[in-house]
């Protein structure tokens, strides 16, 4: 009986695999960033195939509050604005946040951040970002001297919050899409990608 469900589930694990690795070229890796941590390893490993696929995936915390320093009623509508306040993050003054995404697989990957600002669009805040948007980063390369390719996405808090809504946590969630790209993958193969 031990023989069988041992052989059950080497089985079990090897068609599982099978599975993920036949879903690879049609789904996107993709990590929900959780502010409470601020590094993130994504490292998918199939055995018996050609391609290994690894990315770090680096960030700081995206959880915000606003520091009221000021607010200014106009007279004349009686309507109040803040006019003074700085942005914290973990208790320091800040403003922006940058994300970076390091290739350490054998092919070139695609990679696209999707941002959840839903705290932050209640609150009349622009949030901009530049980078990480259908972008590409070449294979990791083989000798081990060399560093491995990056890109970088920042976000950036642009103004105040409306006075009635400037309290509380503000929270930035990440999806981070990663899929193989097409070019050249470290055994100097040219690798077809989505």
């Amino acid at each position: 009986m031990k023989l069988c469900a041992a052989y059950f589930v080497k089985t079990a694990v090897v068609i599982v695999l099978i599975g993920c690795f036949t879903m690879l070229n049609f789904l996107s890796f993709a990590a929900d960033i959780d502010s409470a941590e601020s590094d993130i390893l994504i490292n998918v490993e199939i055995t018996g195939y050609k391609y290994r696929y690894s990315c770090d995936i680096i960030y700081y915390s995206m959880k915000f509050s606003f520091n009221l320093r000021g607010v200014e009623t106009n007279t004349e509508t009686g309507e109040s604005s803040i006019s003074y306040g700085d942005w914290l993050m973990l208790g320091k003054k800040q403003s922006e946040v940058e994300l970076i995404v390091i290739n350490h697989s054998d092919t070139p990957i695609s990679v696209t951040v999707h941002l959840n600002k839903e705290d932050f669009d209640k609150s009349g805040v622009v949030i901009l970002r530049k980078g990480l948007e259908n972008t590409f980063i070449d294979s990791c390369p083989v000798a081990h001297e060399s560093e491995p390719y990056f890109e970088k996405m920042n976000i950036n808090i642009e103004n105040y919050p409306y006075v009635d809504s400037w309290k509380g946590e503000k929270r930035i969630y990440v999806c981070v899409d990663i899929i193989p790209a097409s070019g050249y993958a470290t055994n100097g193969e040219y690798f077809y990608g989505n």
